[in-house]
C-alpha cells in the first residue's frame, strides 16, 4: 500500500459517525369524544424538514409509538373510519426525550380535517429524566467560559460547574473534553454516576478521550 492510499485510508477511518439515538421517540393514546381508547387508527409522522413519513396503526389499548426518531420538529396525522382526520403540528422533539402526543378524535367523516398546533408540553408520566435543550441562538451568543460547550449545561436546573463537593472544574477529577476539562454535578449526585456524552458517545473516560 503506498503513502497516498494509507492517507485515504485513515482520513476515512477519522470520518464522524452520525449520532444514534436510543430512547427519543413519538408516542401517544388515540381516544374517542368519550374517552375510549381507538384500536386500529391510522398514525402517520410527518419530519417537517425532510419530508419523512412513517406509519403505524394503534394497538388494542390505543397506543401507538414511533421509537427511534432524529431530533427535530414533527406532525402527527391520525385517520380512522367514522371519525375526522385530526393532525396536530409545531411538536418538538429534543435528544433523548420523549414527546407524548395523545389525539381525541370526533365523529365526522374522515375527509373533514381538524388541525391542532402544540401550544405546550405534557405531564410526563414515560419516564422520569430531566433535561433541557439549548437553543443555536443561545449557543452562539452567549458568553462562554473559555468558548467550552459544557458551560452550557449550568443553565440546566440542579447542574453546577465542580463534583458534589464543590471542588474546581479544573480539578484532577475533571472529566476532559478537547482543550478544555470540565466537572459537572447533577442534583447532588455522586462523581461515579454522573455521565457525559459527546455526539451520542460517552465522553467521561480519560484513557480514550
Amino acid at each position: 500500500m503506498n503513502r497516498t492510499a494509507k492517507l485515504l485510508l485513515l482520513a476515512l477511518c477519522a470520518l464522524p459517525l452520525a449520532a444514534q439515538t436510543t430512547s427519543t421517540e413519538v408516542l401517544g393514546t388515540v381516544t374517542d369524544s368519550s374517552g375510549a381508547v381507538v384500536a386500529g387508527a391510522d398514525v402517520t409522522l410527518l419530519r417537517v424538514s425532510t419530508g419523512e413519513r412513517r406509519v403505524t396503526k394503534t394497538d388494542g389499548a390505543g397506543n401507538y409509538s414511533f421509537p427511534l426518531i432524529e431530533i427535530g420538529d414533527y406532525t402527527v396525522t391520525v385517520a380512522m373510519s367514522g371519525f375526522k382526520t385530526q393532525t396536530k403540528t409545531g411538536i418538538n422533539v429534543a435528544y433523548q426525550q420523549k414527546a407524548r402526543v395523545n389525539v381525541g378524535l370526533e365523529v365526522g367523516a374522515t375527509t373533514e380535517t381538524v388541525e391542532v398546533i402544540a401550544t405546550g408540553v405534557e405531564l410526563k408520566t414515560d419516564d422520569a429524566a430531566v433535561s433541557n435543550t439549548i437553543e443555536r441562538r443561545r449557543v452562539q451568543e452567549l458568553p462562554l467560559l473559555g468558548r467550552n460547550f459544557a458551560t452550557l449545561a449550568i443553565l440546566t436546573p440542579g447542574v453546577q460547574y465542580g463534583t458534589r463537593m464543590g471542588q474546581d472544574i479544573q480539578a484532577a477529577t475533571a472529566f476532559p473534553f478537547p482543550g478544555a476539562a470540565t466537572t459537572l454535578s447533577a442534583n447532588g449526585q455522586r462523581d461515579a454516576n454522573q455521565n457525559i456524552s459527546m455526539d451520542g458517545v460517552v465522553a467521561t473516560e480519560p484513557l480514550v478521550n
